[in-house]
């Protein structure tokens, strides 16, 4: 059964690419949902999928050395039916 999770991504991370790096790396995992800008200069992304591939994203995130701005991430997880078909940007 999918599960879904609400990611908020804290440091500086707008404007350095890092929603292309997610929507890239959710696309070859299979993951579905959004990732988009925030006002309080945050990155947000709603993920659906298995547990184990959201917490790949999430071990990816804390693991990728290009991502070095990135101070905190804040995982939570939501009771939400399946309702996305692919991941996608949303400005």
């Amino acid at each position: 059964m999918p599960k879904t999770a609400k990611l908020q991504i804290l440091g500086q991370v707008q404007g350095v690419g890092l929603r292309y790096s997610i929507t890239r790396f959710a696309q070859e995992k299979g993951l579905k949902g959004w990732v988009r800008n925030e006002p309080d200069g945050s990155v947000c992304c709603c993920l659906q999928n298995n547990q184990a591939e959201i917490n790949e994203l999430v071990k990816w995130l804390k693991n990728n050395k290009n991502k070095r701005e990135i101070e905190k991430i804040d995982l939570v997880w939501i009771d939400e039916e399946a309702k996305y078909q692919d991941f996608m940007i949303i400005y």
